[in-house]
């Protein structure tokens, strides 16, 4: 029986520590360590918020410049495609006045 008895004894004393509230420096820590952990997460969502907004700034900047480089490729073909334009009126003013000599 006294085996028994220690036993029911242990099984009060789990329950008892199981129920208890935790001391107060498990308290504490606890709300040290979702500080820390709340302090590290927002570090991290600022960094990568930094990361994005160059990445975006970079992309921003190549599209700009890509544009850029377009537009005055486009440009010179303009003017080339107007030079040759010009060239032929100009032969051809030439054909007309050598027509009419005739």
């Amino acid at each position: 029986r006294s085996s028994e008895g220690a036993a029911e004894d242990t099984a009060d004393a789990d329950a008892a520590e199981a129920e208890a509230p935790p001391p107060p420096f498990v308290k504490a820590d606890a709300k040290v360590a979702a500080r820390q952990y709340n302090d590290r997460r927002a570090a991290y969502k600022r960094a990568v918020g930094q990361m994005r907004k160059s990445f975006a700034d970079e992309v921003a900047a190549q599209r700009k410049s890509d544009e850029e480089a377009a537009a005055r490729k486009q440009a010179a073909l303009t003017r080339q495609r107007l030079e040759r334009q010009r060239a032929k009126n100009i032969q051809s003013a030439r054909n007309a006045a050598r027509a009419e000599e005739k």
